[in-house]
């Protein structure tokens, strides 16, 4: 967010807690929000998807030889998900522990629950990534599952006039262009097509989700769609000066 506040100080961003639980409160002029797309009323945009995998830290790990020793294990659980680590275990082709394990109100204390060694957190790889290249947490196991549910960019048709409106919007859609490009291990592939002089936003600028659990097309990531039609769905592409696509 520091890179929107200081292009955008007369922004006000608020960050608010509360999960799922966390209701749309319309003094706001849009909201990202995690969920199947279906806000009665607003306007829904996916902006990305991840994955879950199960992470811990270092010293647990070792314990760990393959799924089947988390019987033995602390699960850490999102309370309003509770389908994750069912998923992850059917997945996986072993048996729900008996065990209840742990319950937190958000993945953000699961995480930190799972930074201190009390257990093994499922969390979206999204979440992770920082976390296992400075050490404090790693993957056991390789196995990741699809999310059913993505993030969106929600808000009421009416705020689409609102002054930081199309700003926010514009930052957001380009942070997440550069957020799905490296989670999928595309990291070079991005700085290669910046040095090119490449548009980089075609990929996540069009407005329509064709895949629900992954990334979009790649073929939208290619300066030869500008003026054009995104080529799965036939939504109008334009060019921004900043080189990211929008409607």
């Amino acid at each position: 967010l520091s890179s929107f506040h200081l292009a955008h100080p007369e922004i006000e961003v608020r960050i608010a807690t509360g999960g799922a639980g966390a209701p749309m409160n319309d003094d706001w002029t849009c909201a990202v929000l995690l969920g199947d797309g279906q806000w009665p009323g607003y306007e829904a945009e996916r902006l990305f998807s991840s994955s879950l995998q199960p992470v811990c830290a270092p010293r647990l790990a070792a314990e760990l030889r393959g799924p089947a020793d988390l019987a033995g294990a602390t699960l850490l659980h999102v309370s309003h998900w509770g389908e994750d680590w069912p998923r992850w275990l059917d997945a996986a082709g072993v048996v729900e522990p008996s065990s209840k394990g742990l319950s937190f109100g958000s993945y953000a204390m699961t995480l930190q629950a799972a930074i201190d060694g009390v257990g093994v957190a499922l969390a979206p790889r999204l979440y992770i990534l920082d976390d296992i290249a400075a050490g404090r947490l790693v993957t056991p196991f390789g196995l990741a599952v699809p999310m059913v549910l993505s993030w969106y960019l929600v808000y009421r048709a009416s705020r689409r006039e609102d002054a930081g409106f199309e700003p926010f919007r514009d930052w957001l859609y380009a942070v997440c262009a550069e957020v799905e490009l490296a989670a999928h291990g595309r990291a070079a592939q991005l700085t290669d097509a910046r040095a090119a002089g490449a548009d980089i936003g075609c990929t996540l600028f069009c407005p329509s989700s064709h895949d629900p659990t992954g990334p979009r097309d790649a073929a939208h990531r290619c300066s030869a769609h500008h003026g054009r039609r995104c080529p799965t769905c036939s939504v109008a592409l334009a060019r921004r000066a900043d080189g990211a696509g929008r409607r």
